[in-house]
């Protein structure tokens, strides 16, 4: 029974794949097919490399909690400082891809959660409304007061979502 060497990544490798992560930037979007997408690229570059998005993904982890830990002992084991400086570039610049995406993926849930919050109350404030039938004119106040709180709420959160779009691009 034959068994597969197993691949081990030199300095070279370790520029090769960066410099495919941060042109595909697997952060954003349909992750598992970018890193296929990534895999695919550098085993056309390496004859006889078998390579699977995930062994490149857990690769660039594995690089960057490095990178982040300034484990340099770890990071730059053999190469030229011309391949410690391009690889430092390569993994900030890879670095600054992944957080870019973390950093919009937290402010949108930041977002919605205050819409939702927004929606919930609302839906409070309408229940209560509804639920006061005893006085026909004060309900009919309230329900006038809920629906322009809620088309006044309602607009300052479109209008909030379109200003942070524009932000955003």
């Amino acid at each position: 029974m034959s068994r597969k060497k197993m691949f081990r990544f030199s300095m070279k490798d370790d520029i090769e794949l960066l410099k495919e992560v941060s042109n595909v930037n697997p952060f954003s979007g349909d992750s598992v097919n970018k890193w296929a997408e990534i895999a695919e690229n550098f085993m056309m570059a390496h004859e006889g490399v078998a390579l699977d998005g995930r062994r490149c993904r857990e690769r660039t982890s594995l690089l960057l909690s490095y990178f982040k830990a300034d484990d340099r002992d770890k990071l730059y084991r053999s190469g030229t400082d011309e391949e410690y400086g391009e690889k430092e570039q390569l993994l900030q610049e890879v670095l600054e891809l992944s957080e870019q995406v973390k950093f919009k993926t937290e402010k949108g849930k930041d977002e919605s959660q205050k819409a939702q919050l927004i929606r919930k109350r609302a839906i409070e404030n309408m229940k209560t409304a509804t639920s006061d039938e005893n006085d026909d004119s004060q309900c009919s106040v309230k329900r006038r007061k809920s629906n322009t709180m809620i088309d006044f709420l309602t607009h300052k959160t479109e209008s909030e979502n379109k200003l942070n779009k524009k932000k955003l691009s």
